[in-house]
């Protein structure tokens, strides 16, 4: 059972809200932090040029005739990082899960062990910031 989770989403809902201008922009904010919080998770495992390169296959094989991306999903991930053969699994399954989000890490094609790695990290920093005066994000839109 994929959460499909993807900031596009988040900031959508966002914008489509009844919120006042400020309101929105500290929503913008909390999703940016959260956006940093999974990229510093990955950092661990893998490079960030070679995620620069995943996310440009990925924006290749999946931009709209109207310019936009698709939003990340287990299924067009997994497919992309397939192909990407300068990338050992460890750092496919890191870009993964930061991606597809899988809960847990459980249902990471590449590597379960590091996908829970990566779940667990990034959890950790999600603590952080709704310690430090983050948002509770469930049920604020």
């Amino acid at each position: 059972d994929m959460k499909e989770q993807d900031d596009n989403g988040d900031k959508l809902a966002i914008l489509r809200s009844a919120l006042t201008e400020q309101e929105k922009a500290i929503l913008f904010d909390a999703v940016k932090e959260k956006e940093n919080a999974r990229l510093q998770a990955a950092t661990k495992y893998v490079d960030s040029f070679l995620y620069a390169d995943f996310l440009e296959a990925y924006a290749a094989a999946y931009t709209g005739e109207d310019g936009t991306v698709q939003g990340y999903s287990a299924e067009r991930v997994e497919k992309i990082l397939r192909t990407m053969n300068g990338m050992t699994n460890n750092e496919k399954a890191a870009i993964w899960q930061i991606t597809a989000n899988g809960e847990e890490g459980k249902s990471n094609p590449f590597s379960a062990k590091i996908g829970k790695e990566v779940w667990d990290m990034i959890q950790k920093l999600y603590d952080q910031i709704e310690e430090d005066g983050g948002l509770d994000w469930a049920g604020r839109y």
